[in-house]
């Protein structure tokens, strides 16, 4: 991270925070501080990590896409996937629009100290890493749900790298990063934190994929409708599976 993109994220936060107000949030006492910890939240398009970054009860490192974090794929990304679909603009205007605001948003990304996920399979090994890297120094960190926004949109799912990256964990540092589900929710403007679940060794890597992924589904889905229940839930999921 160097000193101008820094800047320019300090700048961006600033503006940001006039435009995003403060959710309600919800289960900061389920955090446990003592060790690095991997958060699992639903996307909510571009509020989840607005609000994420500005507000997160602990400090965290958001992932973000390296189509986000680099100038050139930056401008692509944003001409295609917000000025053209969202703001209905002409490929030349969003072109132009691209252009403009790329640069920025890439830098200021980078300056929040984002952890790069790479899009393209060449580099994909250097998310793990980046990852892994992240929980060797200490870092809390927080991934989002790709491309469904909400948990409640159809075929919502996480991308299934954090287990890995937990697996890679303990073989380094002897110790299980704990998984917590996040969800937030634009329209209440709240963001819950349940409490977490941890990778059970003696289950197979598939098994333990599919209860930690349900795990996470039902507690965000929960969170998203009743924040202050999901914050609140004393039993395990391993007893309601």
């Amino acid at each position: 991270m160097n000193i101008r993109d820094k800047f320019v994220s300090g700048i961006v936060q600033l503006i940001l925070k006039t435009m995003f107000k403060k959710p309600t949030i919800y289960g900061i006492n389920n955090i446990d501080h003592s060790s690095p910890a991997i958060f699992m939240s639903n996307h909510m398009h571009i509020y989840g990590p607005v609000v994420s970054t500005l507000y997160f009860p602990v400090k965290a490192r958001q992932w973000a896409n390296s189509m986000m974090t680099e100038k050139k794929a930056c401008r692509i990304y944003l001409k295609d996937v917000f000025f053209m679909p969202k703001l209905n603009y002409s490929e030349r205007k969003a072109t132009i629009g691209g252009n403009l605001f790329g640069g920025l948003v890439a830098s200021a990304l980078r300056g929040a100290n984002t952890i790069v996920s790479y899009w393209d399979p060449a580099r994909a090994p250097l998310s793990l890493k980046n990852g892994l890297n992240a929980i060797e120094n200490g870092d809390h960190q927080v991934l989002f749900a790709q491309g469904r926004y909400h948990p409640q949109a159809e075929n919502f799912q996480f991308m299934q790298g954090y287990l890995v990256m937990c697996k890679m964990a303990y073989k380094r540092l002897g110790f299980y990063p704990k998984i917590y589900p996040v969800a937030i929710n634009q329209e209440k403007e709240t963001l819950c934190i349940g409490k977490p679940t941890v990778i059970n060794p003696d289950l197979s890597f598939k098994a333990e994929k599919m209860r930690v992924n349900e795990y996470l589904k039902k507690r965000v889905n929960l969170g998203y409708t009743e924040p202050k229940e999901m914050s609140a839930e004393v039993e395990s999921f391993e007893n309601d599976v």
